[in-house]
């Protein structure tokens, strides 16, 4: 059933409302090796969740990875200051990096509702036991 006009109303309405879901969602950090720099969504302070820095000629730094030093586990503060401006070290510098070996996540980040100030959507419960250990203070 792969013709469109053929599609149900319900099919349809399914595959809207998950491209519109997928659209809302950023990577949160395990190792970054799933999340390239420069085109996914993993910035929690930008407006799109998008690095804005543009991304320099020839650059060999690709993937989120590139960004974290091996020992110690920690941002390659050098790397930073020659890719991203000051607010957006600020803002990777903020994410934590786990010392476990955890895989790159697809969350759906807090969104909050102005008037009331009340979270209506919140990724943490719907993750496994096990993810939800990464964001526990």
């Amino acid at each position: 059933m792969g013709n469109r006009a053929r599609s149900s109303w319900l099919w349809q309405s399914l595959t809207y409302r998950l491209r519109l879901l997928k659209k809302g969602l950023i990577w949160c950090i395990g190792f970054g090796v799933e999340v390239n720099i420069w085109d996914d969504p993993w910035l929690p302070n930008s407006p799109d969740f998008k690095v804005q820095s543009p991304c320099p000629p020839d650059c060999e730094y690709r993937k989120v990875k590139d960004l974290i030093l091996e020992n110690p586990h920690c941002w390659n503060l050098e790397i930073l200051r020659t890719l991203f401006n000051q607010a957006e070290i600020n803002d990777i510098m903020a994410i934590p990096l786990s010392l476990q070996e955890n895989e790159d996540i697809l969350i759906w980040p807090k969104v909050q509702i102005i008037d009331t100030g009340r979270y209506f959507f919140r990724f943490y419960f719907f993750l496994k036991p096990v993810q939800r250990d990464r964001f526990k203070a």
